[in-house]
């Protein structure tokens, strides 16, 4: 079976997980949504999440670790 995936991104606090969830009621998909993760990581690395967010634009490494926890 083809797995289908809609990604959505924007600005932190930008409507993001709203327009998610009316999405996947209408598409009866599930939300996958790393935000959680990335603010557990943005205070691990003692960084706001908007720094966080400028830090990792150079560290791809860090996508991993967000994978990571969500599994």
């Amino acid at each position: 079976m083809k797995k289908e995936i809609i990604s959505i991104s924007g600005n932190i606090a930008g409507g993001k997980s709203e327009i998610c969830s009316i999405l996947a009621d209408m598409l009866c998909m599930q939300v996958y949504a790393a935000s959680q993760s990335f603010r557990a990581l943005s205070r691990e690395y003692n960084m706001s999440l908007v720094d966080f967010n400028e830090y990792i634009k150079e560290k791809p490494e860090i996508d991993k670790k967000v994978e990571e926890m969500e599994e």
